[in-house]
C-alpha cells in the first residue's frame, strides 16, 4: 500500500481477538520464561523506532549491552543504527492513518488494553 488507494476499513472483531490472543500468548511466555528463572530485556519496536533517535539508540544500546554485544567491537556500528533508524521501520503510521475506521479501531484497543494486566513492562 503506498498511500495512492484507500485502505480497508478493518474487521473490529478479528482485530479485538487477535488482540486478546497476543496478551494470552504474553502471559504464557512470561510464565515460562519465570518458571525457568530468566528475566528477560523487553524491548517494544514502537519504543526504539516511535521516539526521537537518541532515545532509541540509547535502549538499543542498553539492548547490547544486555547481550554482551560491545558496539565498539563493530566498525560499521553508528552507521547501520542511523541507518535503521532514518531509513527503515514499518512505517505503520502512514498506513494506518489511511484505514477509514482507524479511530473507532483505536478505541476499542485502548479499552480492551486496559482490561489486560501488562504482562511485559518495557527495561
Amino acid at each position: 500500500m503506498n498511500g495512492t488507494k484507500p485502505a480497508p476499513i478493518l474487521d473490529q472483531k478479528h482485530v479485538t481477538d487477535y488482540l486478546a490472543n497476543s496478551y494470552q500468548r504474553r502471559e504464557e511466555l512470561a510464565q515460562q520464561m519465570s518458571a525457568a528463572g530468566e528475566t528477560p530485556f523487553i524491548v517494544f519496536f514502537e519504543d526504539i523506532y516511535n521516539q526521537p533517535a537518541e532515545v532509541g539508540k540509547a535502549l538499543l544500546l542498553r539492548l547490547f549491552t544486555f547481550l554482551d554485544i560491545d558496539p565498539a567491537d563493530h566498525s560499521e556500528y553508528d552507521a547501520l543504527v542511523n541507518d535503521a533508524l532514518f531509513n527503515r521501520g514499518q512505517k505503520t503510521s502512514s498506513v494506518l492513518e489511511k484505514v477509514p475506521n482507524i479511530e473507532e479501531l483505536r478505541a476499542k484497543l485502548d479499552t480492551l488494553s486496559n482490561g489486560f494486566d501488562k504482562v511485559f513492562i518495557p527495561s
